[in-house]
């Protein structure tokens, strides 16, 4: 999609990143769809553009909004439709809400408009009765410090914690995997996804809150390096939806550094469930929001943010780059495929270590949340767009 009242530019760029995107496919034909009318200069240059570099415009269409009986027609581009303009065909758009595709709840798929998409990400105010309940780490306006009490080596959950040498985020580096810890992680994501499918998931989000250990659990989550890649995994399959509902409502309720993680986890998740207009703007609020933290925070400093050593608050400015940098290119950066690698694997060591009275309970947790084949496919995708 691109705002065609910017400028040329903007729609030559576009297809730059088009072709780019899909130089590897053997037949590359394209469709361009204009909304409002009115742009037929740029239609035409973008229509030389994708010819130029070996992509063939299949037709064009105009519609005059998209709603219940929007007028929609057929437009001239080179090389495409018939040659007599009384047999362009046209009509009337049908409802787009009465889509075909229905989500986990049955109800009919709904389009957010720009404002509620930026709402979205808005933070919110801190129910009553979770104002007692969260921890420092989610009112924590600053960097640095514990932020939950514990270091990310410390184990916090429960069961068997048989330990590890895993790769940090930044490239190797050792780190202990407690697997009590991401067992707990799946458990909540599970419990979660059940109960979503018959709530209202705020609320379930928030019941889930006033639980004693849980919201420093979703805190490790986010920051730990064994921990985080299994909220990205687990965003791949049946649980993806429950995964973005639940870094989203981390983020709106959370202030600081727990908040700017969750909205580059967000955007990582959304990026395995080919969310892209939502990746986009969470990485570029995260970003947005930690460069005016250093601006306006003395004891943050200016320099801060691009600190190597301000620690979590630099890595997560350096994911939310790696995010806004695959989106312009179109090519998604290969840190988000080691995340599915490292959470798959996390994964799989933690069953190997279960207690084997708890064995068959964690196996029908991962049943329900986790497909194996969905994470080979977007592993699949990620690498052969990564490779271009």
């Amino acid at each position: 999609m691109v705002r065609s009242d910017l400028d040329t530019a903007a729609v030559v760029a576009a297809v730059r990143a088009m072709t780019e995107a899909t130089r590897d496919r053997q037949e590359r034909k394209v469709i361009i769809v204009v909304i409002g009318g009115g742009a037929e200069p740029l239609v035409a240059r973008a229509c030389r553009e994708f010819l130029a570099r070996g992509t063939e415009p299949l037709a064009g269409f105009t519609v005059t909004d998209l709603q219940a009986g929007g007028l929609w027609w057929e437009i001239a581009v080179r090389g495409a439709g018939p040659e007599e303009d009384d047999h362009w065909a046209s009509g009337e758009l049908p409802d787009p809400t009465a889509s075909p595709v229905l989500d986990p709840q049955g109800e009919p798929p709904h389009f957010p408009d720009q404002e509620e998409f930026d709402g979205l990400l808005d933070p919110v105010r801190v129910p009553d009765e979770l104002r007692d309940t969260l921890p420092g780490s989610w009112r924590r306006t600053m960097s640095e410090g514990s932020w939950n009490g514990r270091t990310p080596g410390d184990a916090g959950g429960t069961g068997d914690g048989g330990d590890a040498t895993v790769a940090g985020v930044g490239g190797p580096a050792e780190g202990l995997c407690h697997t009590g810890d991401v067992a707990a992680v799946c458990a909540l994501v599970d419990d979660l996804h059940r109960h979503a499918a018959r709530k209202n998931t705020t609320r379930v989000i928030h019941r889930l809150l006033g639980l004693e250990g849980v919201p420093e659990l979703l805190a490790d989550a986010c920051f730990r390096d064994d921990l985080m890649p299994v909220l990205v995994v687990l965003s791949t399959g049946p649980a993806g939806r429950t995964v973005r509902d639940l870094l989203t409502g981390i983020a709106t309720l959370a202030r600081g550094p727990l908040r700017y993680r969750a909205l580059v986890l967000l955007a990582v998740a959304c990026w395995c469930g080919s969310g892209g207009a939502l990746a986009n703007r969470a990485a570029r609020r995260a970003r947005v929001e930690i460069t005016r933290l250093a601006d306006r925070d003395p004891a943050v400093g200016p320099g801060y943010a691009s600190d190597p050593g301000s620690g979590r608050l630099s890595l997560t400015l350096d994911l939310a780059h790696e995010i806004l940098d695959a989106g312009e290119t179109g090519k998604p950066a290969p840190f988000i495929t080691n995340l599915v690698d490292l959470g798959e694997h996390l994964i799989a060591l933690t069953a190997a270590h279960c207690p084997a009275a708890c064995q068959d309970e964690f196996q029908e947790t991962l049943d329900r949340i986790l497909d194996p084949g969905k994470v080979t496919l977007v592993r699949s995708e990620l690498a052969r767009r990564a490779e271009r």
